[in-house]
């Protein structure tokens, strides 16, 4: 299911973002690593749910202009908890506060949007709409 770039500048028109988005010199990759990144973190989907579908198109529009910007690394990396630097024989140490806290999900506008279109699971048993 990928968007197209006529959908995602209908989106961002009505945002105020065409300017930001005009400039992403490749909308096609953009949207499909949007598409991408979706399909790795919010499927499965509810039957029915196709390129079409408004919150989809929506998701995946603001999600193609955010990746632009700050691209998701393919690595993880642990949340730093303190940090200690040495020099000259002193050292400073640097404590972050709540790290063990930090939110696990980088768009949560992008995880509201999709949550009333996906297949919900629990305990291996998937919840969605049933479609005669």
């Amino acid at each position: 299911m990928t968007i197209t770039p006529t959908q995602a500048d209908e989106v961002h028109a009505t945002r105020g973002n065409t300017a930001a988005w005009d400039a992403v010199s490749s909308k096609e990759a953009a949207i499909q690593n949007a598409t991408d990144y979706i399909n790795a973190f919010y499927a499965p989907f509810q039957d029915g749910v196709n390129d079409t579908t408004e919150r989809l198109v929506i998701a995946t529009s603001l999600l193609a202009l955010e990746l632009t910007k700050a691209p998701q690394p393919l690595t993880a990396s642990q949340p730093l908890k303190s940090k200690e630097v040495e020099s000259d024989g002193s050292s400073v140490k640097k404590t972050y506060q709540d790290a063990d806290k930090v939110s696990s999900d980088p768009y949560p506008l992008i995880t509201a949007l999709l949550a009333p279109i996906r297949v919900v699971s629990a305990n291996g048993i998937r919840f969605g709409v049933m479609t005669r």
